[in-house]
C-alpha cells in the first residue's frame, strides 16, 4: 500500500521534515502522485524505516548520553550561579547589617546628646528664673526702700513742722506746754 510522507513520518514517529530531507537527498521518487501528494511504495517505506530505525536507536543513545551530559552541565551551571548568588546576597547582608548597626550607634548618640541638650537646657531656664525672681526680690525691696523713705519724709516734715510751730510759740506757752 503506498503512503504519503506524512503517513511515514507519523508511523516511525518522526518529523515530516526529516522524511522529505532523507527522500530529498537520496533522489527517491515516488510511486504515484495523487494530486500534490507524493506516495511512496512499500519498498521504499521499507528503506526509510530502516534508515531512521538505524539512526534512531544510535541517535537515542547518543542523544540521551548528551542529553544528560547537558543537563549535568546545566545543572552545574546553575548551581555555581546560585551560589553566586548566595554569595552576593550573604554581602548584600553583610553590608545591610553593618549599616543598621551605625544607624542605632548614631540614633544612641543623638539621643545622648539630645539628653544633655535638655539639661543644660533646663539649667540655663533654672537660671534665669533664679536671675528673675533675684531681680523681683530686689524691685520689692527697692519699692519697700522707697515707702520706708517717704514714710520718713513724711515725718520729717511733720516734725520740721512742729518744731516751727514751737518756735513761734511765746516762752509761756512753751512753759505750759500748750
Amino acid at each position: 500500500m503506498n503512503k504519503s510522507l506524512k503517513e511515514i513520518a507519523d508511523e516511525l514517529g518522526i518529523d515530516k521534515q526529516k522524511v522529505y530531507r532523507y527522500i530529498k537527498s537520496n533522489h527517491i521518487n515516488e510511486a504515484l502522485q495523487d494530486g500534490q501528494v507524493k506516495r511512496y511504495d512499500e519498498a521504499v517505506q521499507e528503506q526509510i524505516k530502516g534508515h531512521f530505525s538505524k539512526n534512531t536507536t544510535t541517535s537515542r543513545n547518543t542523544s540521551k548520553s548528551h542529553h544528560e551530559a547537558h543537563h549535568e552541565a546545566v545543572n552545574d551551571a546553575v548551581i555555581e550561579a546560585l551560589k553566586q548568588q548566595l554569595k552576593e546576597k550573604d554581602e548584600q547582608i553583610a553590608e545591610s547589617q553593618k549599616q543598621i548597626s551605625n544607624l542605632i550607634e548614631a540614633v544612641t548618640n543623638a539621643q545622648k546628646l539630645q539628653g544633655i541638650a535638655e539639661q543644660k537646657l533646663k539649667l540655663i531656664e533654672d537660671k534665669n528664673q533664679k536671675e528673675e525672681s533675684a531681680e523681683e526680690e530686689q524691685k520689692k525691696q527697692s519699692a519697700e526702700q522707697e515707702l520706708k523713705l517717704s514714710d520718713l519724709q513724711t515725718q520729717v516734715e511733720t516734725l520740721k513742722e512742729e518744731l516751727e510751730t514751737e518756735k513761734n510759740k511765746s516762752w509761756w506757752a512753751k512753759l505750759m506746754k500748750r
